[in-house]
């Protein structure tokens, strides 16, 4: 199969991306010089096996990369009386600043249907960033098999 045979989806308009966030994140000052790392942010979704993740900072140096690491969880637990916490990460994508990054959650983890969480994990070097996520709910996920 060649380059012009594959199928790419269509990134932008006609309705195939849901955004579930677009949020500003900030450190919290201590003193001069000094900050509370920005804390993990956790929220769900309703189903959808991919994700574009895109994050950017107004205070990273040049040669900062890392914006964001995304973790995919669902609420699985062998053991119900464990004193672990009840999620089972399914993916753990280390996300870029000043672009997207493709998340999928492999098909033999979730259907399409499955709610699960997602969380934020920032980097602590980072002070500020504001991070943006969309869910693709078009027609055909099988593009990105």
């Amino acid at each position: 199969m060649g380059i012009t045979d594959r199928k790419f989806p269509q990134f932008y308009g006609q309705g195939q991306w849901t955004e579930l966030l677009n949020r500003n994140f900030e450190a919290t000052a201590l003193g001069e010089g000094r900050y509370e790392p920005i804390r993990r942010h956790a929220f769900g979704t309703d189903g959808g096996r991919v994700l574009l993740v895109g994050c950017r900072s107004s205070v990273a140096k040049p040669t900062w990369n890392l914006g964001v690491w995304t973790w995919v969880a669902t609420f699985a637990t062998p053991n119900t009386n464990s004193d672990i916490l009840p999620y089972t990460v399914l993916v753990r994508e280390p996300c870029m600043l000043n672009v997207f990054t493709l998340v999928k959650i492999p098909k033999y983890f979730l259907d399409n249907t499955t709610p699960y969480s997602i969380f934020l994990v920032f980097p602590f070097w980072l002070t500020q960033v504001n991070v943006e996520v969309y869910r693709y709910n078009g027609a055909d996920t099988t593009l990105f098999d």
